[in-house]
């Protein structure tokens, strides 16, 4: 991944807009500005950036295997969802854990 910044962000309850450095596809820094960096930069002012919807279902392996469960929480809004899942043995994390990401994406 390249890193990246966002200029002139405007953040909603902010002030003054900011700028955003992007590395490796996180949030390393947040300033006013970045002069001495050479990254590519993209003008975001048109827009109006505000706190993700974060949403938490401790029942959502349950019904995993419906393709229209993921569906249903985009369409409210959804950007993160917090679950859980069943583990008897750690080394069964790698395995469980990656088979709900794989039918997530």
């Amino acid at each position: 991944m390249t890193s990246y910044i966002l200029e002139q962000v405007r953040m909603i309850g902010g002030s003054e807009p900011v700028s955003i450095l992007v590395e490796e596809g996180m949030i390393s820094a947040i300033r006013s500005s970045f002069p001495h960096y050479r990254f590519m930069r993209g003008d975001v002012s048109p827009f109006v950036m505000g706190p993700t919807h974060v949403f938490c279902d401790l029942e959502y392996p349950e019904y995993l295997q419906h393709q229209g469960s993921m569906d249903e929480y985009t369409a409210k809004g959804c950007t993160t969802l917090l679950t859980a899942f069943p583990l008897e043995y750690e080394y069964e994390f790698e395995q469980i854990g990656g088979e709900s990401r794989r039918r997530c994406n």
